[in-house]
């Protein structure tokens, strides 16, 4: 992690970059579920579906909800994602280090 001479990230930085990660990647990614979700719940006959396809439901949200509808949900995806990806990354840089400690990095610094 210190290849040009930097120090080495706390956990506590690890753990913060790991939640601010999950944090953009769902307000990113949220108005694509919320399109998928309503897709998802649609009529399974094709002559009763509400939506003809991913446009006509992102423009039917649009109209309908205005834009803040796109991120209906966010707040338990944010709940959940924040805390699971600040998890996960810590402890995937924490068990790279003692792999790259313990000389099983293959070469990789």
């Amino acid at each position: 992690m210190t290849g040009n001479g930097a120090r080495p990230a706390s956990s506590i930085e690890v753990f913060a970059a790991g939640g601010m990660g999950g944090f953009f990647y769902w307000l990113l990614a949220q108005p694509a579920d919320v399109i998928k979700s309503q897709l998802q719940v649609d009529a399974v006959d094709p002559m009763k579906r509400t939506h003809k396809g991913w446009v006509d439901c992102a423009r039917r949200i649009l109209s309908e909800e205005g834009p803040r509808g796109f991120l209906r949900g966010l707040s338990p995806s944010m709940a959940r994602s924040i805390p699971a990806n600040a998890t996960g990354f810590l402890v995937l840089e924490t068990t790279r280090d003692m792999m790259l400690g313990a000389g099983l990095g293959g070469g990789r610094q």
